[in-house]
């Protein structure tokens, strides 16, 4: 299989994003609500979840886990989000 990477570019345009985001905590994300928050994190575990066959088998190759162990990770890891 092939994995996607990023390139040294989009790895800094990714970072400078964040980096506005919190824009020393008067940006976007800081400045928001906590219902939006939470809106925010429910789109991003449903964006998870939609990708969960291909996180499972990154979780497989990456680190050697069977589909049984790498399904669970994924699992467990969306309930801890959701708590």
């Amino acid at each position: 299989g092939t994995m996607p990477q990023f390139t040294q570019n989009q790895s800094l345009r990714t970072l400078q994003s964040a980096v506005e985001a919190w824009k020393g905590g008067s940006g976007t994300w800081p400045q928001m609500s906590l219902s939006q928050r939470i809106s925010a994190i429910e789109s991003f575990i449903a964006n998870l979840q939609q990708k969960r066959r291909e996180i499972i088998k990154v979780l497989m190759w990456e680190i050697g886990k069977n589909y049984k162990d790498a399904e669970a990770e994924f699992d467990r890891t969306i309930q801890f989000i959701q708590k």
